[in-house]
C-alpha cells in the first residue's frame, strides 16, 4: 500500500493532466456540499466561531469560496506535491502488529 500511495503522488506530482477530470469532478462536490451546508445555521456558527478564532480579518472565505475552489489548478497541486510530498524529507512509521508485541 505505501509503494502504491507513493506511484500515486509521484504521478500527481508529474502530470498535472493526469487527474485535471478528477480534479474537475473534486471541485462540483466541494462547491455543490458547500451550497447545502450554506443553508444551515451550524455552518453558519462554524463560520463565525472560525472567523473570531482565527482572527480573520474578512469573510471572503465564505463569500468567495466557489471562486477559490475553481482557482485552485492542477498545476498548483503538482507543484505542491513536488515541495511537499516528493522533495522533503520523510518518515515512515509502520505500527507493530498486535500478534508480534509479545515477541518483544
Amino acid at each position: 500500500l505505501v509503494t502504491q500511495a507513493r506511484e500515486e503522488v509521484k504521478r500527481v506530482a508529474e502530470d498535472p493532466a493526469y487527474f485535471k477530470e478528477e480534479l474537475a469532478r473534486i471541485r462540483t462536490q466541494l462547491i455543490d456540499e458547500n451550497n447545502k451546508q450554506y443553508k444551515k445555521n451550524a455552518y453558519w456558527s462554524a463560520a463565525l466561531r472560525n472567523h473570531f478564532y482565527y482572527g480573520l480579518s474578512g469573510f471572503q472565505y465564505i463569500t468567495d469560496y466557489e471562486k477559490q475552489v475553481n482557482a485552485v489548478t492542477a498545476e498548483m497541486i503538482t507543484a505542491f506535491a513536488k515541495k511537499y510530498l516528493i522533495e522533503a524529507s520523510t518518515v515512515k512509521a509502520v505500527l507493530m502488529p498486535e500478534k508480534n508485541k509479545s515477541q518483544n
